[in-house]
């Protein structure tokens, strides 16, 4: 009997060692799982290591730590100076004023967001081993146009110079020769292309164009100009700035003008009808039409000009060329003004200028021959 005692005893304490182990083999893991579970939630504050930004370790960093790592190294490049060379110009400023901004946030947001492609366990497992996920995120950059734009904007109106045409002009009383000059023009939207581009590729020079702005008249595409020195009483024709014919004419007598100014050819006329335009004051003693005719006041040849009543005509009366002689119009030998007539467009400019002794000024009478 007390030998079955024995064995039964024996078989009881092996028992309870067996439970005993079975309880440890159960309660140590989930001691463990709950262990690991709590400290992955304690450290999901903090990028999981092996994670890299722009070639940056922010493994283990948290949020704030990890922007200020990822901003010092974008900062570096965004404070670096770009040259834009616009023909003998040049425009400097860093790459962040020119409109370059870093996505400093989003790639931290984005090397936080490789937790949540994990399991819990997988994060707590390279967070306890601190084996790395070898992870890369690239940072990103925005690249906004309207700063250059800008630049490029005012550049341009700074830049910018017409081109001038060839002409033969009036200024001031005076007859000027100008002679043709380029301009030059900056295409803003190629400049922008160009300059984009270059900050994309993190370049730090940019060279822009200035675009040669043509005149529309060139000096040899001058046309005929006719000019009266009324201090003179001379005529002359010009084709281009050279003077091709020089004649003596009658201009405005006392009373009368001949208008200083800048006129034109709007019609030419052979043996031209005149109308008498002051029936009732220096005309009255005429008729009031006389027809063409080597005796008609306006002589065989007549240009019309679109000052009021004003023409540059021949006349009979060949003693009063040379002289203030006339009511307002322009007289010239009848052989001159045959020979002047066929050299002479409708459209040629008709300078006037210069004045007789008494001047311009006043209230001249009714305009004509």
């Amino acid at each position: 009997m007390s030998g079955s005692r024995g064995v039964s005893r024996g078989s009881a304490a092996r028992h309870r060692v067996g439970i005993a182990v079975v309880a440890i083999l159960l309660v140590v893991p989930a001691v463990l799982t709950a262990a690991a579970y709590d400290y992955e939630r304690s450290s999901a504050d903090r990028i999981l290591p092996g994670v890299r930004v722009a070639g940056i370790d922010v493994g283990g960093m948290t949020r704030s730590q990890a922007l200020r790592a990822v901003r010092e190294e974008a900062d570096a490049l965004l404070v670096r100076q770009v040259r834009i060379r616009i023909g003998e110009r040049q425009w400097d400023g860093s790459f962040e004023q020119f409109g370059v901004s870093a996505g400093v946030e989003e790639a931290v947001e984005e090397a936080f967001a490789v937790s949540s492609s994990l399991s819990w366990i997988a994060r707590a497992y390279h967070r306890v081993t601190n084996n790395p996920v070898d992870r890369s995120i690239t940072l990103g950059y925005r690249y906004r146009s309207q700063p250059v734009r800008s630049l490029l904007e005012r550049a341009a109106a700074e830049l910018h110079r017409h081109a001038r045409d060839a002409a033969v002009l009036l200024e001031d009383g005076e007859v000027v020769f100008q002679r043709a000059r380029r301009g030059q023009a900056l295409d803003v939207a190629a400049g922008l292309s160009t300059v984009m581009e270059a900050l994309r590729s993190w370049r730090q020079e940019a060279w822009l164009p200035l675009e040669p702005v043509l005149p529309e008249v060139a000096e040899e595409e001058l046309v005929k100009t006719i000019t009266v020195d009324l201090s003179t009483n001379t005529l002359r024709l010009l084709d281009g700035f050279d003077v091709v014919r020089k004649y003596d004419v009658g201009t405005a007598m006392r009373g009368y003008r001949t208008p200083p100014g800048t006129w034109e050819v709007i019609d030419k006329q052979r043996n031209p009808t005149w109308y008498n335009p002051a029936p009732d004051t220096w005309g009255a003693d005429m008729p009031l039409m006389i027809p063409g005719g080597p005796t008609n006041p306006l002589g065989t040849r007549a240009l019309y000009l679109d000052a009021p009543g004003i023409r540059i005509h021949g006349t009979p009366d060949t003693d009063s060329v040379g002289f203030y002689v006339s009511h307002g119009c322009i007289r010239m030998r009848m052989s001159e003004v045959e020979r002047l007539y066929p050299l002479v467009p409708i459209g040629t400019p008709v300078l006037i200028y210069g004045s007789p002794p008494w001047g311009n000024a006043g209230s001249p009478g009714t305009p004509g021959t």
